[in-house]
Order: structure tokens, then C-alpha cells, then sequence
């Protein structure tokens, strides 16, 4: 908790950091995307930069939501809205991934 920050600051920081962790999650796909035909420099750049830009985002919530305090709650929603919004874009492909085969078995 933030020293002489009321309640609802803090519901606001949460939940900036929260929103800025499910756009983190769009950039942690590609952490977790394995391609077929890539060698291993091309690999540690992406994940680098997956790294970078997941940084920058953290230290973004936390300038805008906690005018530059790092608290221990801002990293947990920072995470999980990463978590959360991983799952949701898996979901996602799933059944977009489901959808298409329906459709070739429809097809045939």
C-alpha cells in the first residue's frame, strides 16, 4: 500500500496495471509461440524483445497508475492479467482452430 493514497488510488493503480498486463499478454504469445523453421539467434531475439516490450509495459502501468511507486500488488495484477489474458487468446485459437476443421469436415 501506498502511503497516504486512499483506497480507491489504489483500486485505479490496480487495475492500470491489470489492463497493462492483458496488453502484455498479447506480447507474451510470443514467449510462448514455438515455430516450425526458426534457429536459436532468431528465437533469443524474439524473446528478447517479448522481454523488453513486457518491461517497458510493467514500467508504464506503474508510472501512469502508481505515479513511479513499484508495489507488490501492482505486480501481481501486472501478472495476472498476463496469465488471464494468455489463456483467453489459447481459448481463442482453440476454437478458431475447431471451427476451421468443422468446416474442412463439412467440406469433404
Amino acid at each position: 500500500m501506498i502511503l497516504g493514497v486512499s483506497w480507491g488510488r489504489q483500486l485505479v493503480y490496480f487495475l492500470t496495471a491489470f489492463a497493462f498486463g492483458t496488453l502484455g499478454g498479447v506480447v507474451a504469445k510470443l514467449l510462448i509461440i514455438k515455430p516450425r523453421k526458426i534457429n536459436k539467434i532468431e528465437r533469443a531475439i524474439v524473446d528478447l524483445f517479448a522481454s523488453v516490450i513486457m518491461t517497458l509495459l510493467y514500467l508504464l502501468s506503474v508510472e501512469f497508475g502508481g505515479k513511479g511507486q513499484i508495489t507488490a500488488y501492482s505486480v501481481v495484477a501486472f501478472t495476472l492479467g498476463v496469465v488471464l489474458s494468455v489463456k483467453a487468446l489459447s481459448k481463442i485459437a482453440g476454437a478458431l482452430r475447431a471451427r476451421r476443421a468443422f468446416g474442412k469436415t463439412l467440406k469433404k
